[in-house]
């Protein structure tokens, strides 16, 4: 497979703005909302780089088809080597200036790329972030969650120097590569890539970004809708891959450290925070009480960088650690009770909440019910007005036709009275009374 600098050299492709890199395997069902998103851009100087990663189902066929189509649109076949390989495989051919990572079963909002773009070029940064919104396939609702801290981001105003971002350093934005819009050579000069494995490959990725990027942007929009509880997809797999997680974020700070990242112990303090969030964050993906108390062993155990680089003092900017410190001599039964107690006065607010929008609901309902009567009542007088309305037109209809018929009558009754006019009977009877009249009505004025 010819990389970018080949490809440019014969002309096959040329500098874009930004490369979408979508890896795909077995989602045709959501595949074309996702291509459709991403080729009706309001922004088009992009290039799109989808690596068909051994789909069993109609998915290769879909790209090729979307290929045919659009110019813009380069496809790549391989057998299944899972997704961190089709991310660098697609990166390895990637021209645009900045690279942005997108799932195949979520969609991007329609001017997604011309704000992320437009954001990272005015302020010259490595990387933009921004938020996602996720739709929950099992439940069909949208819900709130947020990809970056946006109240830090906000007290840094436009421009993020990594420089001073201290113990946020890690924590300013969501691991998900995908929620991210970064500078191509930033990547390709750092040799930075997704470790090949099924989940969490993105962890070492999305430090090493964000460590070695300079000054980052953040656009505090929703702009990509990203799909979760989805079944087939890899985070499902959590529950078969329950180690993955802490040797994850074990090879990247191994990583960070070779490299040389960790110059301070806020950097490393930093790091250790986040892994504390994520691996923590994590119970909630698993499905039974087994697996659960299984995955709390191993994270509070000496297996884990949390451990080795303990104990930790108190400190207000590291709320994760100081958490760990308080969990890690918890039983996992003493844990979960201790998130239940919190559940239930959230419940219990919740259940407040519920009784009022009830209340609002039957409110609501009576006034509907209200409308809905007035709208009979209207209604029924619609319908008598209606049959008057037609009553009057049949009676006018029948006047219509007697003044006809009386019409008719004085055309023939003036006919009649013509006709006696002009016999000679009424010219003969008027000649004689005609002088008799006169003498009549002079006789009249005499005797007056």
């Amino acid at each position: 497979m010819l990389n970018w600098y080949d490809r440019l050299l014969i002309g096959v492709v040329s500098f874009m703005k930004v490369s979408v890199i979508i890896p795909v395997y077995n989602v045709e069902s959501y595949l074309e909302q996702c291509m459709d998103s991403v080729i009706h851009q309001t922004f088009t100087d992009f290039e799109v780089i989808c690596i068909d990663d051994g789909s069993g189902d109609g998915s290769g066929r879909i790209l090729d088809e979307y290929a045919r189509r659009d110019s813009r649109i380069t496809v790549i076949h391989q057998n299944n080597r899972g997704v961190a390989y089709a991310r660098n495989r697609g990166l390895e051919t990637a021209a645009g200036e900045y690279i942005l990572f997108l799932d195949p079963d979520d969609y991007l909002s329609l001017h997604a790329l011309e704000k992320m773009y437009n954001q990272a070029r005015q302020y010259n940064a490595d990387m933009c972030i921004f938020d996602a919104q996720d739709f929950d396939c099992e439940t069909g609702e949208f819900l709130l969650h947020y990809y970056f801290n946006h109240g830090k981001a906000e007290s840094l105003g436009n421009i993020i120097e990594t420089a001073g971002l201290g113990y946020y350093l890690f924590d300013i934005a969501s691991v998900a590569c995908w929620v991210k819009l970064v500078r191509r050579t930033l990547l390709t000069d750092n040799d930075i890539r997704f470790e090949l494995r099924e989940i969490f490959e993105d962890t070492m990725w999305s430090a090493l970004s964000l460590a070695l990027s300079k000054r980052i942007t953040a656009v505090p929009e929703k702009l990509i809708y990203h799909r979760i509880n989805r079944k087939g997809s890899l985070l499902d797999s959590v529950d078969k891959n329950i180690k993955d997680p802490v040797e994850s974020y074990r090879n990247t700070y191994e990583e960070l450290s070779r490299r040389g990242i960790f110059t301070d112990d806020v950097k490393r303090i930093a790091f250790l925070n986040k892994t504390a969030v994520v691996l923590y964050y994590t119970l909630r993906s698993f499905s039974d009480y087994r697996r659960i108390s299984e995955y709390w062993d191993i994270i509070n155990g000496k297996e884990t960088i949390l451990h080795e680089n303990g104990p930790y003092a108190y400190n207000p900017e590291t709320p994760a650690l100081n958490n760990y410190m308080k969990w890690r001599d918890y039983s996992i039964d003493d844990f979960l009770l201790s998130k239940y107690k919190t559940h239930l006065r959230i419940i219990g607010t919740r259940r407040q909440e519920l009784a009022q929008e009830r209340k609002a609901l039957a409110d609501a309902g009576k006034s509907l019910a209200k409308a809905e009567k007035k709208n009979i009542d209207y209604e029924e007088e619609n319908r008598i007005l209606h049959n008057d309305n037609r009553d009057l037109t049949d009676k006018n209809k029948e006047l219509n036709i007697k003044n006809k018929a009386l019409l008719e009558e004085i055309k023939t009754a003036r006919q009649k009275i013509a006709d006696v006019y002009a016999s000679d009977s009424y010219r003969f009877g008027h000649a004689v009374l005609y002088i008799p009249g006169k003498i009549k009505k002079l006789l009249r004025k005499l005797l007056r």
